[in-house]
This record gives structure tokens, C-alpha cells and sequence, in this order.
């Protein structure tokens, strides 16, 4: 990779290239000024995280206009996002990432992530545990008796 820069319009570049990379050689053309104006106009518009979770993230937002606010944070239904305290739906952009429709202003946003099904698992496993716990005592309660009988009949022959 080659940087050349303060090349002005009209300026003429001569690059020689060895025969045998010609056929892979690639130029590329980078308007830096461009670049940095299209960046000046969509740094206005990110989210200003204040508050950082794994499954919560709160920020603030200043839309120039209505449109949508996009995220880099894959779409999964787990993800609530409220604007202004307000649910929102989301939405899936470009297939993969969380977008939600937001108007011109300011805005606070918080997305919160809950993975689907925690709570039924959570539910499950109590009711997995409590069956264990209560099959142990049975079994244990069972022990004890047949101990107890072993003893009265053994007393009997005794006696």
C-alpha cells in the first residue's frame, strides 16, 4: 500500500509497475475531504452512551430529522429499546443490525437486553431442583424406615 498525497487537480502520476504484479495491481482514490465531511455530518447524529452493561446501554441522541437510528448490535429479539421512556420496536437493517425509528430532537435511548427464554429456564431449573430435593427426602425418609423396621424385627427375635 502506497499513500500519496497532495496530489491537485490536473497533477499527473506516473506509477511503473513490474510486469509480473500487473494483473493484481489496484488503485484506489480516497477524497479525504469527503470523508471527513460525510464523518462531520453523521458524528452529530451518534448515540452519546452514558451508562455502559452488558445488557443495558443508555445514551443520548440528537436526530437532525426524522429517520431511524441504526445500531451495530446484531438484531436479536432479546433487545428492548425505549426512546424517551417510551418503547419502541425495533427493527432489522441491512439483515442484521437493530434499527429503530426515531424523530428529529433530542432523545435519551436505553436498550436493555434480555436473552429470550431466561425466565421459563430460571423457572424450569427451580422446578428441576425442588423435585430433587424432594425425591432425596422420600428416598432418605424410606431408608430410615426400612432401618427401623430392621430394628423392631430384630428386637422381636431378641426378645
Amino acid at each position: 500500500i502506497i499513500t500519496i498525497r497532495n496530489l491537485k487537480k490536473g497533477d499527473t502520476l506516473y506509477i511503473a509497475i513490474p510486469e509480473q504484479f500487473a494483473d493484481n495491481f489496484l488503485v484506489y482514490k480516497d477524497n479525504q475531504i469527503s470523508m471527513e465531511k460525510c464523518y462531520n455530518n453523521l458524528k452529530d447524529g451518534f448515540l452519546d452512551i452514558t451508562h455502559f452493561e452488558d445488557t443495558r446501554i443508555e445514551g443520548n441522541i440528537t436526530a437532525k430529522e426524522d429517520g431511524y437510528m441504526f445500531t451495530s448490535i446484531p438484531y436479536d429479539k432479546g433487545w428492548s429499546v425505549y426512546v424517551d421512556e417510551k418503547k419502541v420496536n425495533t427493527e432489522k437493517i441491512l439483515d442484521s443490525f437493530i434499527s429503530v425509528p426515531i424523530s428529529k430532537g433530542k432523545h435519551k435511548v436505553i436498550l436493555k437486553y434480555r436473552a429470550p427464554g431466561k425466565i421459563l429456564g430460571i423457572i424450569i431449573s427451580i422446578i428441576g431442583f425442588t423435585t430433587f430435593i424432594v425425591i432425596e427426602i422420600l428416598k432418605k425418609k424410606k431408608q430410615n424406615k426400612n432401618k427401623l423396621q430392621e430394628f423392631e424385627t430384630e428386637q422381636e427375635i431378641i426378645n
